[in-house]
């Protein structure tokens, strides 16, 4: 990979903060495994700059609507662990002396909270795409072209979910992406889900052009 590749996630950072798009509290830094959000910083791997300028701008505008969007609070999460511990642990107390491993049911009620808060964490990515996409259609409007935002979800889908075929993964951003890949049930909605919800404000906006237009 060229030296600019590697540059381009920040190229396009940069460009989204002088046009004023996003704070310029949100820091970027490179790792191996996964594309998150975490506190103030936007953690990408080298997959992200094997897509074009628009895909970046919508990953970028995606976390960034992370940062400034209300999110499933800690506080929230840990309320209904601990319910459901409690829930299940009533429900399941006749059968669980015929389970061997006691570790199952310390680990099966975790994941029973999680598909609990699944719709709520689903809820935010789809609100945090709407930013990118809003972000997206404004940084296509200072280039003087018009942006497509699912068509560039879907781009950027491709790389962090190994659909490229023509893509070489390195061996750890694979084992990132499959990690992430096993883990997206609980936190990311269906891929084309998210596609289409952007797909059906391509939609809304079209029509708001042309009544603008027409006025």
């Amino acid at each position: 990979m060229s030296e600019n590749d590697r540059d381009n996630v920040h190229r396009i950072h940069d460009e989204l903060v002088q046009s004023g798009l996003i704070s310029s509290n949100i820091k970027l830094k490179k790792n191996d495994f996964i594309n998150k959000l975490s506190g103030n910083t936007i953690y990408y791997t080298d997959n992200i700059n094997k897509v074009n300028d628009d895909a970046v701008v919508l990953f970028i505008g995606h976390e960034y609507g992370h940062y400034i969007l209300p999110q499933v609070s800690l506080v929230t999460i840990i309320s209904v662990l601990i319910l459901s511990l409690v829930t299940i642990i009533f429900l399941i107390s006749s059968i669980v002396l015929a389970v061997q491993n006691k570790y199952v049911w310390y680990i099966f009620p975790f994941f029973v909270a999680l598909f609990l808060i699944s719709k709520w964490l689903h809820e935010d990515e789809y609100r945090s795409d709407i930013i990118g996409a809003m972000i997206l259609r404004e940084y296509g409007r200072i280039k003087g072209r018009e942006a497509s935002p699912s068509k560039s979800l879907a781009e950027a889908i491709s790389v962090v979910t190994i659909q490229d075929s023509s893509i070489d993964y390195s061996i750890k951003d694979r084992m990132g992406l499959i990690i992430q890949q096993k883990l997206d049930f609980f936190f990311h909605p269906p891929n084309l889900k998210r596609i289409e919800k952007l797909r059906g404000l391509n939609g809304i906006n079209k029509q708001e052009q042309k009544s603008n237009s027409g006025s």
